[in-house]
């Protein structure tokens, strides 16, 4: 196969032109912000208006840390909302041009962002998801484990809003970072490894994660 260019996927831009005729896309939302930097979403919704408020899945794209964006899962998030879901397609900072946590902090801004945007867009606050693959696995699982550590949450928006998920889907995940320790040129410390590691904080309080390998 041809070697695809950093943060370019094909299915996803293709998706972008021919969506399900169930589904509709609200494009590029800022859901957080530091400076003058934005970090964006694509929302998927289902077309036909539900009787009551439907649950949303945070879906996170893989590529290392270091590459892709939100336009990678798009086929999965049409997916979910051609079934009846709301579906937060997210980017986040990558590696080098940020260091960790700044990815899981980006994933927790967007729960807070649909979590406080849930009355606007129909979605049920008390049911948010979260699912991805690989380093979207990893970021998915810290969702579901480090609801109660206060220096993940950073500061790109919605202080103050619950970035905890109900449920997650986690694929291909790393769950220890300890065999990650050098990224993008960034020496993690023992003290990051832990803190970044979705083992680190599982407790009875952990949302219902089902892992896939």
């Amino acid at each position: 196969r041809r070697p695809q260019a950093r943060g370019k996927n094909p299915e996803g831009e293709a998706l972008r032109r021919k969506l399900p005729d169930s589904v509709k896309v609200v494009r590029d939302i800022a859901f957080a912000k530091y400076g003058d930097r934005e970090v964006k979403l694509d929302l998927y919704l289902p077309k036909q208006p539900a009787s009551d408020k439907i649950p949303a899945i945070v879906v996170i794209h893989g590529g290392g840390w270091r590459s892709g964006d939100k336009a990678r899962f798009a086929t999965q998030a049409a997916y979910l909302a051609d079934h009846g879901f709301a579906a937060a397609c997210i980017g986040y900072r990558l590696l080098p041009e940020v260091t960790f946590p700044a990815p899981i902090v980006d994933c927790k801004a967007a729960v807070r962002w649909v979590r406080a945007n849930a009355a606007k867009y129909g979605i049920d606050p008390d049911h948010i998801g979260a699912t991805g693959g690989s380093a979207g696995g990893h970021l998915t699982a810290m969702l579901a484990t480090s609801s109660k550590v206060k220096e993940l949450e950073g500061d790109g928006g919605n202080a103050g809003v619950s970035s905890r998920v109900q449920a997650a889907v986690a694929m291909a995940t790393p769950a220890d970072m300890s065999a990650f320790g050098n990224r993008g040129g960034q020496k993690i410390d023992p003290k990051m490894i832990a803190l970044i590691s979705p083992v680190t904080h599982v407790d009875k309080d952990s949302a219902p994660t089902l892992l896939l390998h």
